[in-house]
């Protein structure tokens, strides 16, 4: 009932409210399953009498239309962020598949210097004598 109550349709919430004041008399017998069926004949009579018609708070509005400006800016990012990744991972992928692969059979565990030494400047290519 109570969610019924919040409705922003104030016909319909006047409805819902007076069921809910002539249950709490003991006026009117409700279960679940009578409230959902007087509740949906509530909305046919005021859909078809053209009386459903939503009123939004203000502030409600305000927040949702923050709300999809935000998230069109952070959209906006995201992409720029994304093309920027592919082309920095295109350079690095290049350099990486022409460096030669260490040997297996050396046994080594060490990281390599290449891997340890990033650059500073993310625009930066630093190429390293991989051969072992």
């Amino acid at each position: 009932m109570n969610q019924l109550c919040m409705t922003t349709i104030p016909v319909f919430q006047q409805s819902v409210l007076k069921w809910q004041q002539e249950y709490f008399e003991n006026t009117l017998q409700l279960t679940p399953t009578s409230l959902v069926i007087k509740a949906d004949q509530e909305c046919q009579v005021l859909k078809h009498e053209g009386q459903w018609v939503e009123i939004l708070d203000p502030s409600i509005l305000a927040l949702h239309a923050l709300i999809c400006t935000n998230k069109l800016k952070s959209g906006e990012v995201f992409t720029q962020l994304a093309a920027q990744f592919s082309q920095k991972a295109a350079r690095y992928t290049y350099i990486v598949r022409s460096l030669k692969p260490m040997s297996r059979s050396s046994g080594s565990n060490q990281t390599p210097e290449w891997l340890l030494d990033l650059a500073n400047d993310p625009d930066q290519i630093k190429l390293f004598n991989c051969h072992y």
